[in-house]
């Protein structure tokens, strides 16, 4: 009898510790991000913060590469109809092919790291926050799935759960982009908790 109350503290260790659920990579289409992000994105899904109803949440995303080959993607982020905040990510490929990043609402550097389909970005935030996106690209190429998970102490606080697409040259906007006044805060606009 005394080893069930152990056998059922391993098992929920055991479960605690589990990765998170990582999306299967393919091998095709690979994932650059300097190339997807380049040019025009908007990103429409749904944030979800513990505790709260989730809400529309739409990101629309401009990207220039620089003359050292970095991408500076400017997102305008719209979280349920409000006024939209502005976020600047800095991504370069390093010498080893592998990528690092800055990003406004970061505390520190980003990670980045391409494996097939998949784009897997982790960054600390504000507040002992912490971030852990997966992005997978679509067939074609044109349209990525991302799930962006914010955790403090280890546990889920919040989620995006969002479908980003590439914009045709020319192609209207569906809302307008966010003015360079106004600050950045994905740790209050951008996650979803399960």
């Amino acid at each position: 009898m005394r080893a069930f109350p152990i056998m059922a503290c391993l098992a929920l260790s055991a479960c605690a510790t589990l990765p998170p659920d990582a999306p299967p990579a393919a091998l095709t289409p690979a994932f650059d991000p300097l190339a997807f992000f380049a040019g025009r994105t908007e990103g429409r899904g749904r944030l979800t913060i513990a505790f709260h109803r989730g809400v529309a949440i739409l990101v629309h995303g401009s990207g220039t590469i620089e003359p050292d080959g970095a991408i500076h993607l400017t997102q305008a982020v719209v979280v349920d109809g409000k006024p939209p905040t502005r976020r600047d990510w800095r991504i370069a490929r390093s010498l080893d092919g592998t990528y690092r990043g800055t990003l406004s609402d970061a505390r520190g550097p980003v990670t980045v790291i391409a494996r097939g389909n998949r784009l897997h970005i982790r960054f600390a935030m504000a507040h002992g926050l912490s971030a852990e996106q997966w992005l997978v690209l679509e067939p074609g190429g044109q349209s990525t799935l991302n799930r962006l998970t914010v955790r403090k102490l280890g546990v889920v606080v919040a989620r995006v759960d969002e479908r980003i697409v590439r914009v045709p040259q020319g192609a209207a906007m569906s809302y307008p982009p966010a003015q360079p006044s106004v600050a950045a805060s994905i740790a209050v606009a951008a996650p979803v908790s399960r």
